[in-house]
């Protein structure tokens, strides 16, 4: 509650408190007015009618003239009748029923032959009633004035009491309302006391808001030099870290969640194609007019993640040819759960492209080498097989051998080109929704036929519905020939390869098992590394890439790849991943 309404809250309660005791004076006292002046109206109209009474009575007992006698007997008995009825319906006193009974009576009964004697009774009564309500009015008057000294003496002490629960409460309100501005004062001067900025204030003896005013006044003094102290170190900071940025070969920049710029360093200016402090103001959207940026930032405009993403690489023409760029997108969270602002980090990531196409370019060169020579010597071991086929058994057994060499090296040399593809860090994929049974069933189809030419069964597990997948529609199918054609590679007659898929709304799982020979388990940890071989009494043809590639290919998928194997049990590998969209790897 704020002092204002605690100020006018306490003033409320006495101030009510002595309405109520002057409100209760003022009515109690009228009161006793009011009462007292009926008592004393009624008591003042019964003496007033008795005495009329009186008068008639006078007049009846008087010597009237002879002629007037009878006229008026007549109006002095109406005008008695009428006072003796006035005084029957204003009865005050308790003894007045009674006495008014036997007047009554007696006027009833003498009316007609009214004597002297009859009119001595009806006055000696009528005096009675007189001097009955006179006596009543100065009773009623006394205990009047008796009541009214007991309510002073009662308001008195009412009033007394009032005024000391007041100044009480006065009191108690000062200290309520004092002590706490008091309070904080003193915490002030105890937090600032030990500080050399403290200024001296110099009032112990002034009052609470006095001193509050003082050790707020000087609470701002500090602050003010504090923040201008955190100014200046701030000011030194971003000047040193503007010279960091401008110093890397990396593009910085830094946008609001409006996505306008705030902030950007030499490399990230020449990047968006700003020239100085042109990029202050400006739109992330505007970079969109430049054709080499547009196909990076698209998707990121659109989805506007709230994790970190890297973008689609881009090439700046620059001064000393062209540079090729990475863009990450970190989002800046403050306190909220939306993102208070981005920051793009361009890196530079030209030489690593160029050694990339280097070690590509050798690779291709490479092999395309070995399989001009690859291809002459495979040709002439297969006719030298044909041609001396069951002549000789030792020769047919060495043709063999050098028949499955020359497979094996074909087979290494594809694994080469592969890599060459990608093995790279920057392994790009080009996701489609597709119906994956069908995809799979077509890549697929060549090593069905090579199964049925080794005699071994084949079973497909697909599914006859249609179930949709964002996968990339040349690498995925990739994946699984592979793994399914070293599974017929290690499956002897007779066996059985078996390709299943289970899928749910969000996630698919595809298993690949064999009836084979199986894998150790400690070749198991190792089956996924680079140029990794299992041991010499295994089949020709494993060089240790194809599934070290394959591992990769699905978790760019945001999948996952796992085999499970026991020696003489045969093996299944197990590939889950999400069936949602992805974004370009």
């Amino acid at each position: 509650m704020s002092l204002r309404k605690k100020l006018l809250l306490t003033l409320a309660v006495p101030g009510v408190l002595l309405l109520a005791v002057g409100l209760a004076a003022i009515f109690s006292l009228n009161h006793l007015a009011q009462t007292a002046d009926t008592i004393l109206a009624d008591n003042y109209r019964s003496i007033r009618e008795a005495r009329r009474m009186q008068e008639a009575l006078l007049g009846l007992g008087g010597a009237l003239p002879e002629q007037e006698r009878a006229t008026q007997s007549e109006e002095l008995a109406e005008a008695f009748e009428n006072a003796l009825r006035a005084c029957e319906n204003n009865i005050t006193e308790p003894e007045e029923p009674k006495l008014l009974q036997a007047l009554r009576s007696e006027w009833n009964a003498s009316r007609s032959n009214l004597s002297s004697a009859h009119i001595s009774i009806l006055s000696e009564k009528v005096s009675r009633l007189i001097t009955l309500n006179e006596e009543a009015m100065y009773g009623h008057r006394q205990h009047t004035r008796d009541v009214a000294r007991v309510l002073t003496f009662v308001l008195v002490i009412v009033v007394g009491l009032t005024v000391v629960a007041l100044i009480g409460f006065s009191l108690l309100a000062a200290r309520r309302i004092s002590w706490p501005i008091s309070e904080a004062a003193n915490n002030l001067n105890r937090i600032l006391a030990s500080s050399r900025a403290r200024d001296d204030i110099g009032a112990s003896n002034a009052g609470e808001i006095e001193r509050l005013q003082a050790e707020v006044r000087n609470l701002l003094g500090r602050v003010s030099r504090h923040e201008a102290e955190q100014e200046s170190k701030l000011s030194a900071l971003r000047q040193r870290l503007t010279a960091v940025m401008e110093e890397m070969r990396d593009g910085i920049v830094l946008v609001d969640s409006d996505l306008v710029f705030q902030a950007c360093n030499r490399i990230g200016n020449r990047i968006l194609g700003f020239e100085g402090t042109e990029a202050r103001d400006q739109t992330l959207r505007q970079v969109l007019e430049r054709e080499e940026l547009r196909p990076a930032f698209e998707g990121f405009l659109q989805t506007r993640p709230a994790g970190s993403q890297d973008l689609a690489e881009v090439k700046i023409a620059a001064d000393d040819g062209e540079r090729v760029y990475r863009p990450h997108v970190t989002p800046i969270t403050g306190d909220g759960s939306e993102p208070d602002g981005y920051l793009i980090v361009f890196w530079d990531a030209t030489e690593h492209f160029e050694l990339e196409e280097s070690r590509r370019r050798f690779i291709a060169m490479l092999s395309h080498q070995l399989k001009t020579p690859l291809t002459s010597l495979t040709l002439s071991v297969n006719l030298m097989a044909e041609r001396f086929s069951g002549e000789n058994e030792e020769a047919d057994e060495l043709l063999t051998v050098a028949r499955d060499d020359c497979r094996s090296f074909g087979e290494l040399i594809n694994e080469l080109i592969q890599a060459a593809k990608d093995t790279s860090s920057g392994m790009r994929l080009h996701f489609h929704r597709v119906d994956l049974p069908r995809l799979l069933r077509v890549s697929l189809k060549p090593l069905v036929g090579q199964a049925k030419e080794k005699g071994v069964e084949f079973v497909d597990r697909l599914g006859e519905s249609r179930f949709f997948a964002t996968v990339d529609p040349v690498k995925f199918p990739w994946v699984v020939t592979n793994i399914v054609g070293n599974a017929l590679r290690y499956t002897p007659e007779s066996g059985t390869v078996t390709v299943e898929l289970e899928q749910t709304a969000e996630r698919a799982t595809l298993v690949i098992s064999d009836t084979g020979c199986g894998i150790a388990e400690e070749d198991v940890k190792k089956l996924f590394l680079p140029y990794v071989t299992l041991g010499t009494d295994e089949p020709t043809g494993r060089h240790g890439l194809g599934l070290t590639i394959a591992k990769e290919i699905v978790e760019a998928h945001n999948g996952e790849l796992s085999v499970e194997s026991r020696p003489g049990e045969g093996t299944r590998f197990i590939i889950t991943f999400t069936t949602e969209e992805h974004s370009q790897t």
